[in-house]
């Protein structure tokens, strides 16, 4: 399975917000991918037998500001720690990138 893929898969499960507003796979995928190639992004992904459980989408503002825009995990594995660890790489990233500030 494509990251994208195994991506939109969470998205639907959470919580039913996409299948009540106008989720389309494809503009999903289309974002997916141009955050990867983007280098002010960073996508972090938890993975358990290698199966996506969370997912983390990071981005850099003007260069000073880090903004966490997506944060997914598996519901069944909550509370388990894995967000932290996802947030825990995202503020490496964005340390390595010099941010002061992180919303």
């Amino acid at each position: 399975m494509k990251l994208h893929e195994a991506l939109s898969v969470q998205h639907e499960d959470i919580d039913s917000f996409h299948s009540v507003c106008a989720f389309d796979a494809e503009d999903y995928k289309n974002d997916i991918l141009s955050k990867l190639i983007n280098d002010d992004c960073s996508v972090i992904v938890a993975e358990h037998t290698c199966v996506v459980v969370g997912f983390m989408v990071a981005h850099l503002r003007q260069d000073i500001e880090g903004h966490i825009d997506e944060i997914f995990v598996q519901p069944t594995l909550r509370n388990n720690g894995i967000g932290r660890k996802l947030f825990e790489h995202a503020k490496h990233w964005f340390q390595v990138h010099d941010v002061k500030t992180i919303t």
